[in-house]
Formats: C-alpha cells, sequence, structure tokens
C-alpha cells in the first residue's frame, strides 16, 4: 500500500531511514517509519490491520530502534486502522508511551479498537478531521472448551473491557459510567464528536478519501457508519493467492453394535479415533506456539502448557496474560513491553477477543 504523508504532517528531507515491515508473498504491510536525524523528528503511520500478514510489532519496534525514534525529540504518529491484535498492540502502545519525544497523534481515517487505544497515548496530543472516526467497544471473541473454559475466557474479556475503559477515562475524563456504556454500544465518533468527548483534541478540516484498510476485519463491527466505507479510496489488489482452509476433523459416522462384526472393523475405528486425537493435539501445539511466537522469554510457560494436553489456546492466553501483568518490563530500550492504565494492570483489546 503507497503511503504518503498528509498535509497536515511535517515535510521531511533527507530521510535518515524509511523502514516498512512488507511481507514477502502479498507484498502487504500495515506500518511505515520515517526519521531524520539532524532535527530528530520520526513519522509513523499504522495502516491497517496491527499485527497483520504475519508482520510483528516485534518487528516493528526493532525498525523503530533501527530508524532512531527512540531518540527522537519529535514524533507524529499517523494512524489509520480497524484494530488489530492485543498482545502485539501492548508492545507498541507501551514503547510509544515510554519514549520523552512530544508525539502527536493524526487520525488519517479511523481508529477502530485496539487502534483507538494507540491513539490514547498519555500526554498526546490528537488531531482528527472531520469525517475521520474513532471507535471504542467491548472486546469480543469466542472460544470452543467446556463450560469452566467458557467461565475463563469470559473472565478474561472482562478484565480487557475494565482496562480498557481505565485508560479511555484517563484520556478524556469521562466517567467509568459513560465509557462503558459507549463501549457497550460499540460508539462510532466523528471528529466533531470525538473533540467533545477528550478523545481528540484538535478538529481538522474534512479529508477528501482515505485508504482502503482490510474488509474482512471491518465485518466484526456491527455500527460501522455508513459514511465510513464512501471515504475509502480503493486499495491495490495484491497477487495473493486465496488461502484454502484445511479440512475440519469430523466425527466418524455412528456405528451399531451390529455393524462391528470382524475384528477389523474395531481396529479401523481405533486408528480413526487416534488419528482425530493427533490431529486435534497437533492443532492445539500450534495454536499454543502461536500465542507465545512473540514472547520468547516465556519459553518455559509455553512449554507448561503444551505438557498440558488439557490447556487449549485460550487457557495459554489466559496464563500469559497473567504472567505479562507480573513481569512488565519497559520497552523504550529494546525489550517487549505490555500496556499499563494507570493501575497497574495489562491493557488491550484484542487477540483472538477483539
Amino acid at each position: 500500500m503507497q503511503i504518503c504523508p498528509k498535509k497536515n504532517s511535517v515535510m521531511m528531507t533527507e530521510p535518515r531511514a524509511v523502514l516498512a515491515g512488507v511481507d514477502a508473498v502479498s507484498g502487504q504491510h500495515w506500518y511505515e517509519i520515517r526519521a531524520q536525524a539532524e532535527e530528530r523528528h520520526a513519522e509513523i503511520y499504522l495502516y491497517d490491520v496491527i499485527g497483520g500478514w504475519g508482520i510483528s510489532a516485534q518487528q516493528f519496534l526493532r525498525d523503530c530502534k533501527e530508524a532512531g525514534v527512540y531518540q527522537a525529540a519529535t514524533i507524529d504518529l499517523h494512524i489509520h486502522s480497524p484494530g488489530g491484535d492485543v498482545l502485539q498492540g501492548f508492545a507498541i502502545y507501551n514503547t510509544l508511551a515510554g519514549l520523552s519525544a512530544r508525539i502527536t497523534i493524526y487520525i488519517d481515517g479511523m481508529a477502530a479498537s485496539m487502534a483507538s487505544m494507540i491513539a490514547c497515548l498519555p500526554g498526546a496530543k490528537v488531531h482528527m478531521p472531520e469525517n475521520a472516526w474513532l471507535m471504542i467497544h467491548k472486546p469480543l471473541g469466542g472460544i470452543a472448551g467446556t463450560s469452566d473454559d467458557m467461565r475463563t475466557y469470559a473472565d478474561w474479556l472482562d478484565r480487557n473491557e475494565a482496562l480498557m475503559m481505565g485508560a479511555y477515562m484517563k484520556k478524556t475524563g469521562l466517567s467509568g459510567e459513560e465509557v462503558g456504556a459507549m463501549m457497550k454500544e460499540e460508539t462510532w465518533m466523528n471528529g466533531a464528536e470525538a473533540v467533545d468527548k477528550g478523545f481528540a483534541d484538535y478538529l481538522e478540516p474534512e479529508m477528501q478519501a482515505a485508504a482502503c484498510v482490510n474488509q474482512n476485519t471491518l465485518k466484526d463491527y456491527h455500527n460501522m457508519p455508513e459514511q465510513l466505507n464512501t471515504l475509502f479510496m480503493p486499495k491495490a489488489e495484491g497477487n495473493v493467492s486465496p488461502v484454502t482452509p484445511p479440512p475440519a476433523v469430523t466425527a466418524p459416522d455412528a456405528v451399531t453394535g451390529s455393524a462391528l462384526t470382524t475384528p477389523q472393523d474395531i481396529q479401523a475405528l481405533a486408528a480413526q479415533l487416534q488419528q482425530q486425537i493427533i490431529t486435534a493435539n497437533t492443532t492445539r501445539v500450534t495454536e499454543i506456539n502461536g500465542v507465545f511466537e512473540h514472547f520468547p522469554a516465556f519459553a518455559e510457560l509455553k512449554n507448561e502448557c503444551l505438557a498440558d494436553y488439557a490447556c487449549h489456546a485460550g487457557q495459554a492466553r489466559e496464563r500469559l496474560l497473567t504472567a505479562l501483568g507480573e513481569n512488565t518490563q519497559s520497552a523504550a530500550g529494546g525489550a517487549m513491553g505490555y500496556v499499563y492504565a494507570g493501575n497497574g494492570n495489562l491493557v488491550g483489546i484484542r487477540s483472538g477477543p477483539r
């Protein structure tokens, strides 16, 4: 996706670095970093789905460090995103919040879900065109498992909701009751409404158009304003082959007692069931590895989850979230960082839940 500086950004000459994490297959990316050495100024563009195309926040942070963002005195952060993965958002939010630079944020179309959390960086001033949009909502997601699994997952969603609410309250000065009601309704705010509520600080003139973003993500939102679709420009199609989902594992057909007439029938059924168990465990292992992919410091916890055959990805994510809350460190020096809402707890929007 071609990203151009907007009219209200600081134009840069002789950039020190222009970096963008690009997926080798599709050529897609969700961020671009531009830094100028002499004036200690940087521009960051967070466009499209944060954490998309397998490009991690860890790579984003490495590129920030390489481009000299951590040494910048001023940073312009441009956001046009429908949201993204919560664990990726933790690292981005906490890293930027820990910098000493003066950060100015521009909403270049929309900042929805987790992207609206990043737009609420403490101390940053937010500029928002009249026809741009910011959205906050309750975290959402789904899980398959036992009733205990579902209750645990629901508790995790509730905890994220409370932490998100704290961050929004800190930015806006609104009461928890009002912010909670807005999140419950999936509230979309245009520029004027966002300024009125305290989510943005400066109202800018209307933009002509905004780059298109991942439409699949937008389908998750049931209150999205129609005006937002008319704002998007067509996005160039990449040469990406459609991904064919793996065939679902199906249970064997019911077998009556009279049908089991030979030992071969029983052996065949046993082999089929064994293969299903192996396939299910392979999926479980892959999903748990995915949960810990960007958190190598928690290898021991990952191995514990893998060794526990009753532990699925949702439970592993819950254990990781708990461990992150106990082992948070600053990301400004290069280590991964995680969000705090001023109350010692993690703040997030989406990873599975969104």
